[in-house]
């Protein structure tokens, strides 16, 4: 690149070609960071909802629990991992609209937790996403 600013000074003087190279490499740059975020989001979700899974199952005693009051054994396994990520996500991104929710004494322990992680994470994104569009408000 260097060379070739080199050779030709029309390109070196040329600063709106300049800056809207700039430009679009750093809303590429944004838009990979989103997309690096949501895949935060749902992995993270993602996993969560499967170390509920495993807790759930894990602490299943006499009493109702998450895994026999929403009949999670008779889904099949894909269906199980979109309802848990489902819930996980819809649980930890405060929003937690109350169709699936912890039933025993225990996973309210943990769903609190689950709860916690989520504000931080959330607040995590949110900040992220407020310095993008800081970022690109100043171009």
């Amino acid at each position: 690149m260097t060379i070739l600013i080199e050779t030709e000074d029309e390109l070196a003087e040329n600063q709106i070609e300049d800056n809207n190279n700039i430009s679009k490499i750093l809303y590429i740059s944004y838009f990979l960071r989103t997309t690096s975020l949501l895949f935060i989001i749902l992995f993270g979700s993602y996993i969560f909802g499967q170390a509920w899974f495993i807790y759930c199952d894990y602490t299943r005693t006499d009493e109702d629990n998450f895994i026999e009051a929403f009949e999670m054994d008779s889904k099949l396994n894909h269906q199980k991992s979109i309802l848990l990520t489902y819930f996980t996500f819809t649980s930890m991104s405060t929003v937690g609209l109350g169709d699936y929710h912890p039933i025993s004494n225990f996973e309210r322990i943990l769903g609190a937790f689950f709860l916690l992680s989520g504000v931080a994470t959330t607040s995590f994104i949110v900040e992220n996403f407020m310095s993008m569009i800081n970022a690109m408000n100043e171009l």
